[in-house]
């Protein structure tokens, strides 16, 4: 996990857990290459008889490309909007 982003994570599976909830938060990893992906992890915990969470369950979804592409049409957008109009 990208350094940046562990604070932000660990506090929305707290809520979470605390909460009773799912969760769902995107985030950025750091690959073996070096190299910065963005993922979308999705979970929720399970908890015992006396409401103490004993596991949880979750998926990660690689949504890089969704991220470039709202990157891509953001900057499209700005560099339209500083243009001057004819």
């Amino acid at each position: 996990m990208h350094p940046d982003d562990r604070h932000g994570l660990t506090q929305v599976v707290d809520r979470a857990i605390v909460a009773h909830s799912q969760y769902r938060h995107d985030y950025r990893v750091v690959w073996s290459d070096g190299s910065i992906h963005w993922i979308e992890g999705r979970g929720r915990a399970f908890y015992d008889e006396a409401g103490q969470p004993v596991r949880m369950i979750g998926t990660v979804t690689d949504i890089d490309d969704r991220k470039q592409n709202a990157a891509q049409r953001d900057q499209l957008v700005s560099s339209s909007s500083n243009c001057p109009s004819s």
